[in-house]
């Protein structure tokens, strides 16, 4: 019996160094491979599974590092499906430039962008793409080195908290083409007062008007591609008028008239009809109707408004245009006047210098064809405004924005220049 025990200690010996070695080489992979948090699948048209993260796309080629530490490159078009949730930066064939998070659906790319919100295209347009650089390690390791949960229920409510906390703000870009055709995801609202003081002359007239203005709005998205507002406007305005003397004698005299008044409440909708792809543009219809709060002749008319909205963004730009048509109908009381109809357009661009300032301009324009009265006499031609605008926009805090505005005439036919500021907060 001793004599057994003594051959079997250095056997004994022998296979527990090897039950070491093969788990030191079964524990290899997971050494070389990349950090947990980083770690998807990607799936080929094959229906190949391979777990690992993507390091970059090259000239159309997606760089995957597997668990193992190897490095393979699959062309982009032969990629069923991956998820990158960190910001990148993502170069298209058309020269444009995004910032953001992707990941391809059913060999769909769909981009996330940090300012613009979700692009789909083809994943053969996407040239290259690289991580961005941001400190996206701060809320992971500040959540790895917080003290464990106790229940489930508590690791639930520790993770909605912190997905709630390192949710991304909307973007002063984002609030300032509030309305041309960024639509508020669902549940989401954006209410806005603002100030306004416009002093209007006409050259070689009589009459000089200033006006300062009160204005609310709200906004809500209602569905992923429809959002409601309303707004409305008080205003107090301040005519001053030369009485200048007929043939028949008299001297020059100046009459001031102070009016207090209520403007007419607008009820309106915007629905997304086109999302935006990497050469078309994205495509919104607008609608609305204001409804007169009492009989003034001059603000007793029903309006009803349609239009369309076009904008192309390029991160950190956008181009965008609008053209709408406005028609009249009897409101309280008929209107002396023959209801006409007005057209309303306007172009303009906006850069976002960073995530808390943007700036804009646009041109904007109205045509008012003559106004004649019921008996078809002309009262007044025709008359085509044109004005610029130019503002920008400064996020305050998490969801809270400033916004100023100056507007100016353009042609002879416009004769007031504004100044505006409005408090913006949207949550």
């Amino acid at each position: 019996m001793v004599y057994s025990f003594a051959r079997l200690g250095p056997l004994l010996s022998l296979c527990l160094s090897r039950a070491i070695a093969l788990c030191i080489l079964w524990s290899a992979p997971t050494v070389l491979a990349a950090d947990p948090r980083d770690l998807t699948s990607i799936e080929l048209k094959e229906s190949d599974h391979l777990r690992g993260s993507c390091e970059s796309v090259q000239e159309g080629k997606l760089i995957w590092r597997t668990v193992y530490g190897e490095t393979v490159r699959f062309p982009i078009g032969e990629v069923r499906t991956v998820k990158v949730s960190q910001p990148w930066v993502l170069e298209l064939n058309d020269g444009q430039s995004v910032q953001g998070s992707w990941q391809i659906i059913d060999g769909q790319l769909v981009i996330q962008s940090r300012i613009f919100g979700e692009l789909r295209c083809s994943p053969a347009l996407m040239v290259s793409a690289v991580p961005a650089v941001t400190g996206k390690g701060l809320a992971a390791e500040s959540t790895a080195n917080a003290a464990p949960a106790t229940s489930s229920s508590a690791a639930n409510a520790a993770e909605r908290t912190a997905s709630t906390s390192n949710e991304a703000p909307p973007s002063s870009l984002q609030s300032l083409l509030r309305e041309s055709s960024i639509l508020l995801r669902p549940g989401e609202w954006n209410l806005s007062s603002g100030l306004s003081y416009q002093h209007s002359h006409t050259l070689y007239s009589p009459t000089d008007s200033r006006a300062t203005a009160a204005e609310f709005r709200m906004q809500r998205g209602i569905t992923p591609r429809f959002e409601a507002e309303v707004n409305w406007r008080t205003y107090w305005l301040n005519t001053s008028t030369l009485v200048v003397p007929t043939s028949a004698g008299g001297n020059v005299t100046q009459t001031r008239h102070n009016l207090i008044r209520s403007g007419n409440p607008e009820i309106s909708g915007s629905t997304l009809l086109e999302g935006e792809g990497v050469l078309r543009p994205e495509i919104v219809a607008t609608s609305g109707l204001t409804i007169p709060v009492n009989a003034v002749k001059d603000n007793a008319l029903f309006l009803t408004r349609v239009g369309l909205e076009f904008l192309k963004t390029s991160d950190p730009g956008a181009i965008f245009a609008g053209v709408g048509w406005i028609h009249e109908l009897n409101g309280w009381s008929e209107s002396q006047y023959k209801l006409r109809d007005l057209l309303t357009y306007h172009l303009g661009m906006a850069i976002g210098l960073n995530d808390e300032l943007a700036i804009g301009f646009q041109a904007q324009g109205e045509y008012l064809p003559a106004i004649k009265d019921r008996k078809e006499q002309l009262i007044a031609t025709s008359v085509e405004t044109a004005e610029g605008k130019f503002w920008f926009n400064y996020r305050l805090t998490h969801h809270s924005f400033a916004e100023l505005a100056f507007l100016a005439p353009l042609n002879d036919d416009t004769h007031s220049t504004t100044f505006e500021f409005t408090y913006i907060l949207r949550y």
